[in-house]
């Protein structure tokens, strides 16, 4: 199911099963569900946001994120919640399995690997076109809050 936002600033959240979320202009929130996604914020600072709970297995493709190097401007933001005690973004860097969350960069596939408990293995993946090197991410593109 396709769902789409308006030229303001929209709040959409997918169902339980495959949708694909279209923001439009504005600054958009979207929240994808339990089962595959493709989010696509459009102009704008977005944020795409994925909770921990229920997340494990999710793969989800964000179509058109903006990271904070690309453009501070209209920069993008991806949110991870449901984890206590923060997160940090590692790079291309293995997970250390230190009980923190952290997000890394699989280069090679263009996608974000969420550990989302800090067990050191990846609960969830997250498409990220175009994105091949760490370098083109910063700390401040994520989020992790409770």
């Amino acid at each position: 199911m396709i769902r789409s936002g308006t030229s303001g600033n929209d709040t959409l959240t997918t169902s339980l099963r495959t949708d694909v979320l279209k923001g439009l202009s504005g600054n958009d929130r979207l929240t994808a569900g339990t089962t595959f996604n493709s989010l696509y914020g459009g102009p704008g600072e977005d944020t795409f946001v994925f909770a921990v709970t229920g997340a494990s297995g999710l793969q989800a493709d964000i179509g058109d994120f903006v990271s904070r190097q690309a453009d501070p401007s209209q920069a993008d933001l991806v949110e991870i919640t449901g984890v206590a005690g923060g997160g940090s973004f590692i790079g291309t860097a293995a997970f250390g399995g230190t009980g923190t969350a952290a997000v890394r960069l699989d280069s090679a596939n263009e996608q974000l690997q969420v550990d989302a408990d800090g067990d050191g293995s990846a609960n969830f993946e997250v498409g990220l076109s175009g994105y091949t090197a760490a370098s083109q991410l910063t700390t401040t593109d994520f989020l992790f809050s409770s």
